[in-house]
């Protein structure tokens, strides 16, 4: 004889209480958490300008010290152009990116170090010449301890034995202030915050 069987208790559904205090703890977690995210896309154009003009002077950098020939890179300050270039001919003006590629004689030699180098052409466009993001503009630039923030450009050479010109840059960013140095003795960029640019500098004997 079987046992009796026994009905099976409904399952028990979440109430509408229930659901809205979920809905209000998710919410708040997101509240709690937007700021840190719009904080962080708010840095990113930085980060990348702080990244493009570190990755130039490295390759002009490795350019000389390869090819045993002076590199420069030319950095333009103006808010019109807020750009760089490594090789070839300063190109004054707000000119296409591509224009400038195409333009400078000197690019057409291949033997010649200095020239900009077209993308797809032994060297990433991104590392040649570019333009910083959308909101980073060059507040302060210097050149072996010499103002270029107001000119049409600042030129700065890498030589063969691995140094450099001396170059003090700040990238704004909103409230925010990054500064790129570059130390005559390593050639190497180096990246300092508002808090840190005075004591690293009078470290170099800028100061």
């Amino acid at each position: 004889m079987n046992p009796p069987r026994h009905p099976r208790a409904p399952a028990r559904a979440f109430t509408l209480i229930e659901i809205m205090v979920v809905i209000a703890i998710i919410g708040l977690i997101l509240a709690m958490g937007m700021p840190s995210i719009i904080q962080a896309f708010k840095k990113e154009g930085l980060r990348k300008a702080i990244d493009q003009i570190k990755n130039v002077c490295n390759a002009a950098r490795s350019d000389a010290i390869l090819h045993d020939q002076t590199t420069t890179v030319y950095f333009y300050p103006q808010m019109q152009e807020r750009r760089y270039q490594l090789g070839g001919a300063p190109q004054v003006g707000a000119v296409d990116l591509m224009q400038a590629h195409n333009t400078i004689a000197a690019a057409e030699d291949n033997s010649n170090t200095n020239a900009i180098v077209p993308t797809g052409a032994g060297g990433s466009g991104d590392e040649r010449a570019g333009t910083l993001p959308d909101g980073v503009f060059i507040g302060q630039l210097d050149v072996n301890q010499m103002d270029f923030s107001s000119s049409a450009y600042g030129a700065v050479r890498f030589f063969p034995d691995g140094t450099c010109d001396e170059m003090v840059m700040s990238l704004h960013y909103n409230n925010e202030v990054r500064f790129i140095v570059l130390q005559y003795s390593t050639g190497m960029p180096q990246t300092y915050n508002a808090d840190e640019i005075k004591s690293a500098l009078g470290a170099y004997g800028t100061f």
